[in-house]
């Protein structure tokens, strides 16, 4: 795929096709998606990237200790390994490893850290945002596709986790007429006076338009997931439109069997709802889940499903989730701290505010965000020495803002 075509292109027309008609899934848009998160590094994640959803990066922290605790309750005294599929920037398994020592289970638990991008694994390296913790001992870094993981060579994780992957995975748009299931085609233009280069203009995907319309379906996708697909849409109306995710399918079917007969997998995306096709995030896509469909669809493992505004958590295992239903319920339900703590940011951004800090930082202790906010403070005390202190420990931590 040719990424950058300024030649080819005619700026004095308003739109310019970029493609003829093909399947959503197929078509450059896809393809420039892809190619982001592939070439574009640690830079995807930063804390100003545009997200799917709210997200703060200082919530990461929260997110990790439920978890980290979660895990504690499961393994007792046995020594178990992680497995982190699509770690971006790997903030968040910085935080899990964080977590891991604060609990005291460090030595019990192998992080593997995983994305399907080489530089973002050769990044996160170069970064020495895991420094604290030793390579091989404590963590490995591993070049991973999910939707080729048989690639994995046991089956002895007792936790895998996903945050927004599968949601980001490829999929094709089918819709009934008449009874009859369709697919999504789409013909791609781009505005005016904007460039077909994903890395030299960043919001590309904001600024293309299609010319979409249901054509037959595609002889790739899969027959015995677009038959499941038939039998549980079968009510639906010829009107509404159907996220079709084989590829998250298939990536559950390699994950799964990864599992212990203890272990559990997690996955965490955009819930199912609202008229989006898809949400653009910088220049990649992300759709919404069906976490009922993907619990139906592997009905031979235990699951359960918990919902959070536009969020959905699913959770598989082998084993019974009774007790840990409970104490997912507990955790993510009862605790408002994730919350508190995006109220409190804002708070900051206003007026700082010693005993709101102190808050902060026991919220996310290990954010760099936190301390911007207390040099800040120290600075505006006329304490330059702390605060100048405290601005090289938020650089330290935090390996976007030199670039």
């Amino acid at each position: 795929m040719v990424l950058y075509m300024p030649s080819e292109i005619d700026y004095q027309n308003y739109l310019q096709l970029l493609e003829e008609s093909k399947p959503y899934k197929d078509s450059i848009v896809w393809n420039y998606s892809n190619d982001f998160y592939q070439k574009k590094g640690i830079l995807a994640w930063s804390e100003t990237a545009q997200k799917p959803v709210p997200h703060r990066i200082g919530t990461n922290y929260q997110n990790a200790f439920k978890l980290a605790c979660l895990l504690k309750e499961q393994i007792d005294d046995r020594k178990v390994k992680v497995l982190e599929c699509g770690a971006g920037s790997a903030k968040f398994a910085k935080n899990f490893l964080y977590a891991l020592k604060e609990l005291e289970i460090t030595n019990q638990v192998k992080l593997i850290i995983s994305d399907f991008s080489k530089k973002n694994i050769d990044e996160i390296r170069a970064s020495k945002l895991l420094e604290p913790f030793v390579e091989n001992e404590h963590y490995e870094l591993m070049l991973l596709d999910i939707t080729k993981a048989e690639q994995l060579n046991d089956n002895s994780y007792e936790f895998i986790f996903l945050h927004y992957v599968l949601d980001a995975l490829k999929l094709s748009i089918l819709k009934k007429e008449r009874g009859i299931f369709h697919e999504l085609h789409v013909k791609t233009f781009l505005r005016q006076n904007h460039e077909a280069d994903i890395f030299k203009n960043p919001f590309l995907l904001a600024r293309i338009e299609f010319e979409d319309s249901y054509k037959s379906l595609s002889p790739s996708l899969n027959k015995k997931i677009l038959d499941f697909y038939k039998s549980y849409y079968s009510d639906k109306a010829d009107t509404d439109e159907i996220q079709f995710i084989d590829s998250a399918i298939l990536s559950l079917e390699k994950l799964l069997p990864k599992l212990t007969k203890t272990g559990f997998l997690l996955s965490c995306d955009i819930d199912i709802g609202g008229d989006k096709r898809y949400v653009a995030v910088g220049n990649s896509l992300a759709h919404p889940i069906d976490s009922k469909l993907l619990q139906t669809y592997f009905k031979d493992y235990n699951s359960f499903v918990l919902k959070d505004r536009v969020l959905s958590r699913i959770v598989f295992s082998k084993a019974d989730l009774t007790k840990l239903k409970d104490n997912f319920s507990e955790l993510y339900e009862k605790d408002k701290s994730i919350h508190r703590l995006i109220e409190l940011e804002d708070e900051l951004a206003k007026k700082l505010d010693r005993k709101k800090l102190e808050e902060l930082s026991m919220l996310a202790p290990y954010s760099a965000k936190t301390y911007q906010y207390w040099a800040m403070f120290y600075k505006a005390n006329q304490d330059y020495t702390q605060a100048k202190l405290l601005e090289a420990k938020a650089k330290s931590m935090d390996f976007w803002q030199d670039i």
